[in-house]
This record gives C-alpha cells, sequence and structure tokens, in this order.
C-alpha cells in the first residue's frame, strides 16, 4: 500500500510539471503557472478531466478528445520519472520532514528540466524558490560546510567549462543550476552526480549523432542530466564513493 501511495503521489506532482513545463514553451513562467492547457495540433482547450495523470491518456486511448490526433507522451514521461523519483525518495526517507522538502525539490527540479528541455532556458526565479528549500535540506543534514563545498564546486565546474568554451559546451543557467545542486547534495557526493551527468550526456550525444539527428555542434539542454546525477547522488553518492574506496 505504501508503495502506491508514493506512486500516485509522484503521477499527480509529474502531471503539474509537465503541465507547467509545456505551458512555459509557449508563454513564459507565468503562462506554465497560470495558464491553460491545449492539444498541440487543434489548441482545443483540455479539461482537468483530460489531465488525469495516466488515466486520461489511457482512456482517450493517446488521442485528442475533439480533434482524434495522437497526443505526445512527454506528460506520461514526466508522470514516470516523477513517480519512480517520489517512490525512491519515499521508500529512502520515509514519512519524515525532509521528505516533504526533497519532493518539493525534485518536483521544482523537474520543471526546471522539462523547460530546459523544451527552450533551452533555465528559470531564474524557479532556481532561487528551489534554492530556498535546498538551504532548509541543507541546514536539516547538520552539515552545512560540506554542502556549501558542494555548491562551490557544482556551480565552479560548469563555470570552467562555460569559460574554456566560450558558452559552447554550456549556458550560464547551468553554473546557477550546478551550484544549487551542489548545495543539495553536498560535498564529496556531488562528484558522483557531475560524473553521472556527463556521463549520460556524452551517451545521449552519440546516441543522437548515430541516429544523424545531431552534429558535434548541435545545442543540446544539459540540465535534465545535471538533475539525474544531482538526484542518484543525493540519495548514494556517499554509499557509492565509500564502495569505491572500500574496493581500493
Amino acid at each position: 500500500m505504501i508503495y502506491l501511495f508514493w506512486i500516485v503521489l509522484g503521477l499527480l506532482l509529474g502531471s503539474f510539471a509537465g503541465v507547467v513545463s509545456g505551458r512555459f514553451k509557449n508563454g513564459g513562467l507565468r503562462a506554465g503557472l497560470t495558464g491553460r492547457s491545449r492539444c498541440d495540433h487543434c489548441t482545443h482547450t483540455l479539461t482537468p478531466l483530460d489531465l488525469i495523470p495516466l488515466i486520461s491518456y489511457i482512456v482517450l486511448r493517446g488521442k485528442c478528445r475533439k480533434c482524434k490526433k495522437k497526443i505526445g507522451v512527454s506528460h506520461i514521461v514526466f508522470e514516470g520519472i516523477s513517480a519512480c523519483a517520489t517512490l525512491g525518495v519515499g521508500l529512502y526517507f520515509g514519512f519524515h520532514p525532509i521528505t516533504v522538502v526533497t519532493i518539493v525539490i525534485i518536483t521544482g527540479l523537474l520543471i526546471v528540466a522539462g523547460i530546459d528541455w523544451y527552450t533551452q532556458q533555465i528559470s531564474e526565479l524557479l532556481i532561487i524558490i528551489i534554492g530556498f528549500f535546498v538551504l532548509m535540506s541543507a541546514f536539516a543534514s547538520r552539515d552545512i560546510t560540506a554542502h556549501l563545498i558542494g555548491a562551490l564546486i557544482g556551480g565552479g565546474v560548469p563555470a570552467f567549462l562555460v569559460s574554456i568554451s566560450k558558452g559552447r559546451w554550456m549556458g550560464a543557467g547551468d553554473i546557477e543550476l550546478g551550484a544549487v545542486l551542489g548545495l543539495w547534495v553536498g560535498s564529496p557526493a556531488i562528484w558522483v552526480g557531475l560524473w553521472l551527468a556527463f556521463v549520460i550526456g556524452a551517451l545521449y550525444g552519440v546516441g543522437l549523432m548515430v541516429q544523424k539527428k545531431a552534429t558535434m555542434r548541435s545545442a543540446v539542454a544539459f540540465g535534465p542530466f545535471l538533475i539525474v546525477g544531482a538526484y542518484v547522488s543525493f540519495l548514494y553518492g556517499n554509499t557509492m564513493i565509500q564502495w569505491l574506496l572500500g574496493g581500493r
């Protein structure tokens, strides 16, 4: 039963994140938070019944209620990722105040990832809001120094890459995002997060080039990879480091 609770909560939050991210690309953050969702094909305004996580997609058979054209799977992807991430946090921490804070952070980061994926932009306002909850999480750890060092590393590595590539590899938004993620994860776990981000990003880029959908000069949103790496390292980064050091 507890598994079902976390999964359903994750589906609901993922649906919200997907809706906000999708609206943002058509009208900015204000539209993302207050606008109405529409069909990408016929611009039909979607009703609450059309936005029930997973169920609406199944009932409508993946098609718009009005024009009958296929609905993109992006919302299902958001819901699936959120369900898995929420379940992971819920099982790791259980029913605890830090669980609530962490789930809020994850939902915010999922919105940031979606916006970056769609527009290759990172909302500074969202980063500030997420940063507030990250500070709460960092102080709860009782080792704020490790988290401050993590922020320096998380922001410093992207800043170095932006500097030497003159913005071709990463953007200024990645520096801000990296700093917040580093503050959240702390040191030394942030090194695991950065390593995972670069590995996953590289594999994705190679996959696109193999399919001839991108070249070495193609711009790719890197924020989502930073976020995935940070999530894994937040839960398991220190354990992974201990395992690696213990294996020597």
